[in-house]
């Protein structure tokens, strides 16, 4: 059956992007399914006991329900209390479903968010996978739920309904089993098993020897919290034996053997495994990490070994600074395990990128590799100051402990000539000037920018190199040296959660003093939860629900926050202290990245964000219609009253200046490169066939007795960015949105054609033969 794009975009996007794939495509079906439960539940070992011993990935939650003894009187739990966060999702998804009420695929979307997201977030889930013998779906992936009586029932039931919709709507590749979609309940247990159902956790007998018998899985999640809230164990061994076998399974030697060779340049074959564990310290939250990588450690593996960040070093970070981050960083070691890597990967390679690295020498006339990249120390640091700007991100301070101070500082004032070299060419063609400036400050000499906005700026003081996207950073950066007033090391902050973390020797730490920073970071915050719950009322929502609370209400649970790293000859290991999930929104960060968010907002910001990009390609599509229509009403002045017959024409004689303003933004097409240099024909044949609106044939000017109501060009419904709504142009010059059936219908009434008989007259259209 052919269905027409407009009632494929009316049903929604997803069946129409999985229908007719091939059995790779159901794999990554098995990986978004995956990624819709556990949105859901965005933030133990729980029913580990059920999950097969060969596992390669384990995710375990122990439910909101029972988060343990640790939860009762913590930070989270005032916070939780705090927010509407569950009102604001039930109405978010009643908007939803109002709106598209006659799409069952929609409804069915959110009766999943619904049972499964509470099941997911309130009762003990785990999901896993693990590989099979089946070569044609060598995956099978399980999520089990704790979930009994009318819960379970009802989970049962809409995970049945999802089954039975993908089942019609995908058809089932050669080798795949029959069973390969699957929901099973008994025991209290839910299972839904994407892959073969051979061991989906109810039946103990068919699981056999379980994960919590097995030592990697034991030894590995031992190094983290075993009784977090939430675990995840990945079994990389298992992974990377995974993609073994699809290079295996492609049958060609050259790509397989590469493959290894790729493995091997990495140091892939040293990672054995991963856990994760996130949960309670005390009225906080901490998060643990741990990868299994011996030593000795080779490849890009051995990239972040390192000797600890020293006190000594910590002092380059001022007293007042309410974030910091410190952190060892090679680039040396880095450049030699590249040079390694290529050479083992592709050896005939090598010589060229020894060839690139000298022609860049010659180029910039500094010796790139021994007198900068050499040059510069391992040891980084980052921090704000407030006294340089603010306690914002845009005060930033990076600091390098240089290992040949004079060979970096010769190698940028270099690499610094050339820069303004190039841009005073550039800017001379444009009447302006712009280069690097170098000033002094006191005893420290300060090189910058000269631009609006921002003005990065470089300096070399007492053996560090200094870099801030204003002068005042790195000013400010000598001021605190010269003034001897304490490093971080004397913070008070700083010193209890360094305690906290108990890790003095950290390769990598970072501290942020949130109740310094919040109280400027929670506007933003505010602003991006309103842009969420405005939404609602906007779109049929009977309250608007307040997803922050006031900040007197969060404020005395705000605590500084801390992380460490470190490695020892086991593998490599972090370890995180918030006041809660997501405090660190309320660092200095949040001012300057309004685009990130926590999951506690994903659930709401989502539909907003939706609705915002919708709203916004629509404005965009009735600029370009407005402008064809413009450019339509030109032509006819300059032809007798006469609107072109053609809709390449306005583009063909100079009525319009870009082919860009025929494509709509939703329509995902591209005006081709060097198409400037196509003949006229070519031009007007590539506008005709890829075009998004399209031209109505219509009398002289004069004749059209009703110019408001007589539509001149409508927008192809497929490349509209509404669903329901398409732009159409009216002959008196306005445009507007107008719903799909009712464009239909005036249309049909005005030229007695359909919209796709129009559409193909336009695309099939030959021009007259000139005499």
């Amino acid at each position: 059956m052919i269905v027409s794009p407009v009632t494929e975009r009316r049903a929604g996007r997803f069946l129409y992007l999985i229908r007719g794939y091939d059995i790779m495509n159901k794999h990554l079906f098995a990986f978004l399914v995956l990624t819709l439960v556990f949105v859901s539940c965005a933030v133990a070992q729980p029913l580990v006991e059920r999950v097969p011993t060969d596992a390669v990935l384990y995710v375990g939650w122990r439910g909101a329900d029972d988060l343990g003894d640790g939860y009762a009187g913590s930070n989270l739990e005032a916070l939780r209390a705090a927010t509407e966060l569950p009102e604001a999702l039930a109405q978010t998804l009643d908007v939803i479903e109002r709106a598209n009420a006659h799409n069952p695929d929609v409804t069915m979307v959110t009766g999943l968010v619904r049972t499964i997201g509470e099941a997911s977030w309130r009762q003990p889930t785990a999901a896993y996978l693990r590989l099979t013998q089946n070569p044609d779906m060598p995956v099978c992936f399980v999520v089990l739920w704790q979930a009994e009586g009318e819960v379970g029932a009802g989970l049962e039931a809409q995970l049945n309904q999802m089954v039975a919709r993908v089942s019609q709507n995908i058809p089932r590749a050669p080798g795949v089993p029959g069973s390969w979609l699957s929901v099973k309940r008994a025991d209290g247990l839910v299972s839904l098993t994407i892959g073969e159902a051979s061991a989906d956790g109810l039946d103990a007998a068919a699981v056999g020897a379980t994960l919590d018998s097995n030592a990697d899985f034991k030894r590995t999640v031992s190094r983290v919290d075993p009784q977090g809230v939430l675990v995840v164990y990945i079994d990389t061994r298992g992974l990377i034996s995974l993609v073994d076998l699809a290079f295996d399974a492609e049958g060609n030697p050259d790509d397989y053997e590469m493959w290894l060779r790729v493995r091997s340049a990495l140091g892939l074959e040293g990672l054995n495994a991963a856990a994760w564990s996130s949960g309670f310290d005390g009225k906080d939250w901490r998060d643990d990490l741990f990868i299994d990588a011996p030593a000795p450690r080779v490849g890009l593996m051995g990239v972040f070994d390192g000797d600890p960040i020293t006190d000594s070093q910590l002092e380059a970070v001022p007293a007042e600074a309410p974030w910091m981050m410190a952190a060892r960083f090679d680039l040396g070691a880095l450049l030699d395990t590249v040079r390694k890597a290529v050479n083992e990967i592709a050896p005939d390679a090598s010589p060229m990128m020894e060839d690139a690295l000298a022609q860049a020498n010659q180029m910039t006339g500094v010796n790139l590799e021994a007198d900068l990249i050499r040059g510069l120390g391992s040891a980084w640091f980052a921090y704000t100051d407030p006294g340089a700007t603010g306690s914002g991100m845009m005060g930033m301070c990076l600091v390098n402990e240089l290992n040949d101070p004079e060979k970096v500082r010769q190698a940028l004032v270099s690499l610094q000539a050339l820069a303004n070299a190039m841009m005073g060419q550039m800017g001379a063609e444009a009447g302006m000037r712009i280069r690097f400036l170098t000033s002094t400050d006191q005893d420290m000499t300060m090189h910058s920018l000269g631009v609006p906005l921002l003005s990065p700026t470089w300096s070399i003081y007492e053996g560090r190199l200094y870099v801030g996207l204003y002068p005042q950073v790195v000013m400010m950066a000598g001021d605190r040296i010269r003034a001897g007033r304490g490093s971080i090391l004397t913070n008070e902050k700083f010193q209890v959660v360094r305690a906290r973390l108990d890790r003095d020797e950290a390769t990598a730490i970072s501290f942020a003093d949130l109740p310094a920073t919040a109280e400027g970071s929670y506007p933003n915050l505010v602003m991006m939860s309103q842009l969420a719950a405005g939404f609602l009322p906007m779109f049929g929502g009977d309250t608007m629900p307040m997803l922050l609370p006031p900040f007197a209400r969060i404020e005395p649970y705000i605590e500084p926050m801390g992380q460490v790293a470190w490695s020892d000859d086991e593998g490599y290991y972090s370890r995180a202290i918030t006041p809660f999930p997501g405090a660190m929104m309320l660092g200095p960060q949040a001012g300057m990245d309004m685009t990130s968010s926590a999951p506690v907002m994903l659930g709401t910001l989502l539909p907003a964000l939706g609705s915002a990009r919708q709203a916004a390609r629509g404005a965009h599509s009735m600029s370009n219609a407005r402008q064809l229509v413009l450019g339509m009403f030109i032509y006819a002045t300059d032809h007798n009253d006469e609107f072109p017959h053609d809709i390449a024409l306005p583009l063909d004689m100079g009525y319009l200046d870009t082919p860009g303003v025929y494509l709509t933004p939703a329509s995902g097409k591209q005006v081709p490169p060097g198409f400037d240099a196509l003949s006229k024909e070519a031009k007007s044949s590539w506008l005709r066939q890829n075009a998004s609106y399209v031209l109505i044939p219509m009398p002289k000017m004069s004749e059209i007795r009703n110019p408001s109501g007589t539509i001149c060009l409508f927008e192809l419904p497929e490349d509209a960015a509404n669903f329901e709504a398409l732009v159409v142009g009216f002959a008196d010059g306005h445009t507007q949105a107008m719903p799909i059936w009712e464009a239909e219908a005036v249309i049909m009434e005005q030229t007695g054609k359909t919209m796709d008989e129009l559409a193909a007259r336009q695309r099939n259209y030959q021009p007259p033969t000139q005499p």
